[in-house]
């Protein structure tokens, strides 16, 4: 049940972007909740999706010790909501990194393909860990909520693009998939040779039957039973995807919330990993 010394610690969360000023969507509101979640669980990676650049400067400032690779959707610097990986520094050095749209044109940023009503991209770093000597990829996406195509469409454009990036070393993908473990995007994504870390044999798990909670939790379950047919609302959307010499240990939705509050209408997921393990152990 302990935590293994060499292991790595990889939470997603899409941490909703900042919202106006009315509650509960507010970044005022919710970034206290946000710090204390990544503060008590301790991630070594953290991807975020969603965040503008002021909330990205909020969790800089907040976190010092992490490094940060962020770029926004829409010009490829700072506009728009962002895809994000923050690492430890004192864990990892990282070798190289890079973006790509996820569209019919993935060299430009802020194009938006197929029938997707936003940008969509995807960041990724390579990562030297530091006690193994290992290094593994990781990217962060966050598909379309509207176009169909553009899910199924930007998950193979992710399977070939990191296949090109990275070659036969360990990746893990992490993002808000929109799109449930039924769902064609999610079939994508397994038949490109991708394991769910929550699927993985042999792990300790504590999971959740959904991850978009659309703030619904206080309002009931006449509420909550309008969305029974929806295909993204009170599901499973959110997902920590892995190829390679990764052994999955374990696996958990967190559902961390003050008195009801939450800091996101998600809730993020973390797997603990080992690299280049014997995957029988």
């Amino acid at each position: 049940m302990n935590i293994q010394c060499d292991s790595i610690r990889i939470l997603t969360f899409n941490i909703l972007y900042d919202y106006g000023d009315d509650f509960p969507y507010s970044w005022q509101s919710r970034r206290e909740l946000v710090f204390s979640l990544l503060r008590f669980h301790a991630p070594d990676v953290f991807c975020l999706q969603e965040p503008l650049k002021n909330q990205v400067d909020d969790l800089a400032n907040k976190f010092p010790d992490y490094d940060i690779y962020s770029v926004g959707c829409k010009d490829d610097e700072h506009e728009g909501q962002h895809m994000s990986i923050f690492y430890l520094k004192r864990k990892f050095d990282m070798l190289s990194f890079g973006r790509f749209g996820l569209s019919e044109k993935p060299d430009e940023m802020g194009y938006i393909g197929w029938d997707a009503k936003n940008p969509r991209i995807a960041v990724w770093v390579k990562l030297f860990h530091k006690d193994t000597k290992q290094s593994l990829y990781i990217a962060s996406t966050h598909l379309d909520h509207i176009g169909e195509m553009a899910r199924q469409q930007g998950a193979l454009l992710l399977i070939n693009e990191m296949r090109k990036i990275a070659n036969d070393m360990p990746v893990l993908i992490c993002g808000d998939f929109n799109a449930n473990t039924d769902s064609q995007t999610y079939k994508n994504m397994i038949d490109g040779g991708f394991v769910d870390c929550s699927a993985s044999p042999g792990i300790i798990k504590s999971d959740l039957p959904y991850t978009y909670h659309k703030f619904l939790l206080d309002k009931g379950n006449d509420e909550i039973e309008k969305f029974k047919d929806d295909n993204r609302v009170m599901k499973v959307i959110d997902h920590i995807f892995y190829k390679g010499d990764v052994k999955v240990l374990r696996h958990g939705t967190l559902s961390d919330n003050y008195m009801g509050v939450y800091p996101s209408d998600h809730f993020p997921k973390v797997c603990d990993i080992l690299l280049n393990a014997d995957l029988n152990q």
